[in-house]
């Protein structure tokens, strides 16, 4: 039910900057250049990680793995996503 009693109030939340960066798929060549092919139809084949609090974090599939532990969830530098390249970096 109800109550007139004080209660305690949440934590103040704070604006946490988020941001997507978008990498085309592979290190360049035939990825890059299917994007460039591509983008005058707004589409592409993309890689994107969310940096949020400093790290980017980003999904892979991983049907290869031992260890049954596993996500496919992972962590890296912004920007810097190994096996894809740099594309840009959109704001949220």
């Amino acid at each position: 039910g109800c109550s007139r009693e004080a209660q305690s109030e949440a934590p103040a939340e704070r604006d946490v900057p988020v941001t997507v960066h978008v990498y085309d798929i592979g290190n360049g060549g035939p990825g890059s250049l299917l994007n460039h092919i591509l983008e005058p139809f707004g589409t592409g084949a993309f890689h994107c990680g969310v940096e949020v609090h400093g790290r980017e974090w980003s999904y892979s599939d991983i049907s290869d793995a031992t260890n049954a532990t596993m996500t496919g969830v992972f962590s890296c530098t912004p920007k810097s996503c190994r096996g894809h390249a740099y594309k840009q970096s959109i704001e949220m």
